[in-house]
């Protein structure tokens, strides 16, 4: 299956309007994407709209990137919309609350399945959580989720950037990089990583519809569900 796992829309407010729920889902098929996922910044509120826009379209995994208190982005993905949703009043409790400014930050905007704005978000979704990384990964797995640090080789917000290292103690399932380069990079500064066996994932991270991922990344069946499978 070629993918593209890092996908942001417009309810981020670093995404571009464009970001439509419809306009990602198609413009993935003209890529000849076979599965995608929707990863909002600190919300799962989309969610429900791709799950009616994507059906007898494209494979979808229920995503969400998550901050942690160390500036770290997570990212998180769920086989069930059920189990991405339950995360929300988590989310309500541990987001820092500061009040989006549409003008300065960028909109945060609901879409219905026809791509109408519904509603838009009043907090701002690009702020950290109060909880550290262990703990934004614990309730990742508490509701049956996959653990991925997201665009490690990042100069910002990632997990080489706000702490140097990666923790070994850390209970993760992959690492996602851009590149090839990324991952020899990577590899290199954390040699541990050579004796673990550790998915490596090829995203887009796209806040642009022509950003999101050419056909050129695969992911097997059995890669898939060792990766994103049952998780009770």
């Amino acid at each position: 299956m070629y993918y593209d796992l890092h996908i942001h829309s417009g309810l981020s407010p670093c995404a571009e309007d464009e970001m439509t729920v419809n306009n990602i889902v198609n413009m993935a098929g003209l890529k000849g994407l076979d599965l995608i996922a929707l990863t909002d910044h600190n919300s799962t509120k989309q969610l429900k709209t791709l799950h009616i826009v994507a059906k007898d379209k494209i494979k979808v995994l229920y995503g969400i990137e998550m901050e942690s208190k160390e500036e770290v982005h997570i990212l998180g993905y769920f086989k069930d919309l059920s189990d991405a949703l339950a995360l929300q009043p988590w989310l309500d409790l541990h987001l820092n609350y500061q009040e989006n400014n549409p003008n300065y930050f960028g909109h945060e905007y609901f879409f219905d399945q026809n791509d109408q704005v519904i509603g838009e978000e009043k907090k701002l979704l690009i702020t950290s959580l109060d909880q550290d990384i262990y703990q934004v990964a614990e309730i990742i797995r508490r509701n049956k989720g996959t653990v991925v640090l997201a665009h490690v080789a990042n100069k910002a917000n990632s997990i080489t950037s706000q702490l140097g290292f990666i923790p070994s103690d850390l209970d993760y399932d992959g690492l996602e990089v851009h590149s090839k380069l990324e991952q020899e990079a990577i590899k290199e500064q954390n040699p541990q990583l050579n004796n673990k066996n550790i998915f490596w994932l090829f995203n887009s991270d796209a806040h642009r519809l022509q950003d999101i991922s050419e056909a050129e990344n695969e992911l097997s069946e059995q890669a898939y569900e060792c990766l994103f499978g049952d998780k009770s």
